[in-house]
């Protein structure tokens, strides 16, 4: 215990320190640094629209007040989202979002060839985001 000031980093990667209001964010839990002790967390799963076995992602949503420092392997792209425009993400190209969006978990084709390719790396994959708020999305 006590006071003083912590330096961290992970493989030369960009850190971000976020805020997270009542809103709340979901989070590739890959990209999380370090949090708050105040901030409440949940892991959820976000299903394909196609109800395949194994073809969803588990994500980590937080909740309440504080910080989150992320990690990225460049600048990320804060992309609005708003009920007028929604915005369509590579499945790996994801950091973040709001929790308040709706998300649609797709394939990229309709082809039975993108479930074999995709296996375990979410190659193949795209997000869908609906409703008001942001994504944060890496190169």
């Amino acid at each position: 215990s006590g006071q003083g000031t912590v330096y961290l980093a992970n493989l030369a990667q960009y850190i971000h320190v976020v805020d997270v209001d009542r809103e709340g964010m979901t989070v590739d839990s890959s990209y999380v640094l370090a949090l708050d002790s105040s901030l409440h967390t949940e892991v959820i799963a976000v299903d394909s629209q196609y109800g395949i076995s194994g073809s969803g992602k588990y994500q980590l949503n937080i909740s309440g007040s504080g910080k989150v420092a992320l990690m990225t392997s460049g600048q990320p792209l804060m992309m609005q989202v708003t009920p007028e425009k929604y915005v369509n993400v590579d499945a790996d190209a994801i950091v973040a979002w709001s929790s308040s969006l709706r998300v649609q978990m797709q394939a990229q084709t309709h082809s039975s060839g993108v479930f074999r390719r995709r296996g375990n790396t979410g190659e193949g994959w795209e997000l869908s985001f609906l409703g008001q708020g942001f994504a944060l999305v890496q190169p």
